[in-house]
């Protein structure tokens, strides 16, 4: 009876110190986050039971240290679903560029090229994310819908003729524009692929209180909840480089290219200038994963071929290298092929659509853009 009675104390104090940690980790900051915790003697139980939650996928990967762990404890600390995130976007990136694809390409022999090795590319994977930490979760997992958004955007454009949100309007589409009329704001969202979300100011959406939290962390509030996500590429890049982890601080801190410079690690083969940008590679991984995974943000996820429609957008517009695109999404297609019977009507529609963007971006790049041409 009395072992009964230590054991669930026991038990208690460890749930109790679990929940504290878990407080700890929302308060928006990785440095002072691990120091607390260190402080309170709660990190080392934390990995321990992160570590067993993820065991079988983190058992795989031999490049772990004390400190990957720490991180990826964190994050599952601020929000399990982001160390889910992340550690599909590593075993989808690790999965992809260890294989040979199209042209004989096995993308990990062409790291060394720039002095990255596989391990500093696949910790960049796995740790891409660690920014959002810095963020309040209720930015990062914020339950407006994109309807809702759309109903702000109209009030502030339509109806207030908002000086602010009408000059972000123009700086992002190139247009002196007059907006009277819903048919207006939404001809105007779809020429140019705009979303509401990346418009509305958060002090028009957010409580008092969030406000005031987002305030105290030093965010304006006339951001928009996308301008304030989009920050956590450069808190990753922070991070992981005041961490020592030079090389996978650039790679994080360019895998959404929100700033359209990349990053200086791009692959190249001896003198002919492929320029492939490793972040891309990272950038396809996280989509891919974002985009399928079924999240509490996102309740049903995309299927593979819809998902893969959407990342051949993110070609057009030029965020994404077209060589890098055909040969990831060329393999994606085989593998859905050879599974032909469990795709629905629109899996093969989307496919088909698929096949012919391919055809035309392989007669854009050449029959062979990864090996050097000899005259």
């Amino acid at each position: 009876m009395k072992n009964d009675e230590v054991f669930l104390n026991e038990s208690s104090i460890f749930e109790n110190n679990y929940l504290l940690a878990k407080e700890i980790a929302k308060q928006g900051d990785f440095s002072a986050i691990r120091n607390e915790l260190l402080d309170k003697c709660l990190l080392e139980s934390a990995v321990a039971t992160t570590y067993k939650k993820y065991e079988r996928d983190l058992s795989s990967i031999d490049f772990l240290t004390e400190i990957d762990l720490e991180i990826f404890a964190i994050l599952d600390l601020y929000d399990e679903e982001l160390a889910l995130h992340s550690l599909e976007t590593y075993t989808i990136a690790k999965e992809k560029t260890e294989k040979e694809l199209a042209f004989g390409v096995v993308l990990t022999n062409l790291f060394a090229k720039e002095g990255v090795t596989p391990e500093q590319f696949f910790r960049a994977c796995l740790l891409h994310d660690v920014g959002k930490v810095e963020i309040p979760n209720f930015v990062i997992n914020n339950s407006i819908n994109h309807e809702e958004m759309n109903l702000y955007l109209r009030e502030l454009v339509i109806i207030n003729k908002d000086d602010f949100v009408l000059s972000k309007l123009e700086e992002h589409t190139g247009e002196d524009i007059t907006i009277d009329e819903i048919s207006d704001l939404e001809e105007l969202l779809n020429k140019y692929n705009l979303r509401s979300v990346h418009f509305v100011p958060v002090k028009h959406i957010l409580s008092d209180e969030e406000q005031q939290l987002l305030h105290k962390r030093g965010f304006s509030l006339d951001l928009s909840l996308m301008d304030i996500i989009k920050m956590h590429e450069s808190f990753s890049e922070k991070i992981l480089a005041e961490l020592n982890f030079t090389i996978e601080s650039s790679l994080a801190g360019a895998h959404h290219n929100y700033h359209g410079n990349g990053s200086p690690y791009e692959l190249t083969v001896d003198a002919l200038q492929i320029s492939v940008d490793m972040a891309e590679l990272i950038r396809i991984a996280d989509m891919t994963e974002a985009l399928t995974a079924s999240r509490s943000y996102n309740k049903k996820g995309f299927s593979k071929p819809k998902a893969l429609r959407i990342i051949l957008e993110e070609v057009r517009i030029g965020k994404i290298d077209q060589r890098i695109a055909y040969i990831w999404i060329d393999d994606e297609i085989k593998i859905l092929e050879q599974n032909e019977n469990s795709l629905s009507l629109e899996d093969k529609h989307d496919i088909k659509v698929i096949k012919k963007e391919l055809e035309i971006i392989y007669n854009s790049i050449g029959e062979n853009p990864f090996i050097l041409q000899v005259a």
